[in-house]
Parts: C-alpha cells; structure tokens; sequence
C-alpha cells in the first residue's frame, strides 16, 4: 500500500475524500490516469459516509474508465485480524445495523484466495445470535454496542467486541479481487447501509435469524 489519509477534526467528507485522492497521487508522483482499478468498501455503514464514496468511485471509473471492486465492510473486518495469530476455523464478523440488531456472516479461511471467504448471506440478528454463533464454535470480530459487550465477552471469552475494519486490509482484498477479475457492474452497484436508508434489494437479500 503507498499511502493513507485521513480526514481533519471537522472536515466534511466530501471535501477530504477529494483532497485525499489529490494529495496521495501527488505525493507518489503519479495522476489520475495512471490508475487502473477503484475500490470502495461497500458496507454496511452510514448513509453519508458511503453515498459520497460510492458518488466519487463512480465518477472516477466513469471518467477515467476504470475497473469498479466492492469490498463488503464485513468482508474486510473479517480479515482484519488475520494478522494476529493462529487462523480460526470459524469465524464471524458484525457490525451494529438498526433496532439494536447486527449485520454479520460466517466466514471460513480459503488457502486458494489466502483470506477468509464468506461461507453464505449476510445475515440480521441481535447479540443472542451473535452469542449462539460463539456457542456453535466460531470466532467473533467486530464492533459491539457498548451495552453488548459484557454478554458477547461471556459468549465468547477472548473475542474482538471493538474492532474496525482496516483500510490496510481493504487495499490487500482489492488487489486479490482486481488480479482475479472481479469487477463489479458500475451501473448497478448500490451500497450497504447501516440505518435508515437500506436499499430494498439488499432487504430482500438478507436472512433475518
């Protein structure tokens, strides 16, 4: 990975993403046409955060005509503690969604694509199903609500409750995603969201447990 920015105390997203992109082409001496692939990471997250996301990585593959990958947010959690010691043989990822459920799938380790690979759907559930996941022999990583917590801890004594996704690990999942051909339909991709805003298509989608 050549470089990371991030955004100052105050600064709107729209106005850094923008700024971001400049300064990191500039620092590794290169423009924009020099770029051959974007990567966004899809969701679930918030609505503003990844509606501006999804509005400059469209606008850059479509001007530019570039390769478009999705990289679900829960998909890089997953990996995110890959680094860390010994692989698990089961492992699931979750992030808070609405009406104090969770977003999260299971995940096994894939020496093909050298990550973990989503094993079926995203799926929607509150913290019992998240504790049955531990019950069942999985490991759990993500980010727990804080009155959570205590009971995920005792589901799953050792368990990462505070992670979030790495952008390191978003970068390495792109690359294996771009040298496979995984390119996503720009006309169709929609985002993840966490709240409010979630698309109908990904509803229809998604096991509720």
């Amino acid at each position: 990975m050549l470089g990371v920015s991030s955004p100052r105390r105050g600064e709107g997203t729209s106005r850094w993403l923008t700024r971001a992109i400049r300064g990191l082409l500039a620092r590794r001496k290169l423009v924009a046409a020099d770029l051959a692939a974007v990567a966004v990471a899809s969701g679930p997250g918030s609505f503003t955060g990844l509606r501006i996301a999804f509005a400059t990585a469209k606008a850059l593959t479509l001007a530019l005509e570039l390769r478009l990958l999705l990289i679900p947010t829960l998909d890089i959690l997953a990996n995110s503690g890959d680094d860390q010691g010994e692989r698990a043989e089961k492992l699931a990822a979750f992030l808070p969604y609405i009406g104090g459920e969770y977003h999260f799938a299971c995940y096994h380790y894939s020496t093909r694509y050298t990550c973990y690979r989503r094993k079926r759907g995203y799926r929607a559930g509150r913290v019992d199903d998240l504790a049955a996941l531990a019950g069942d022999g999985a490991t759990l990583i993500g980010l727990a609500r804080e009155d959570d917590r205590e009971h995920i801890l005792r589901a799953a004594p050792g368990c990462s409750a505070t992670s979030y996704p790495k952008v390191q690990t978003l970068a390495r999942l792109a690359w294996g995603g771009y040298q496979r051909g995984e390119w996503a339909d720009i006309g169709r991709a929609e985002p993840i969201y966490s709240a409010g805003a979630t698309p109908p298509s990904f509803i229809s989608g998604m096991k509720r447990v």
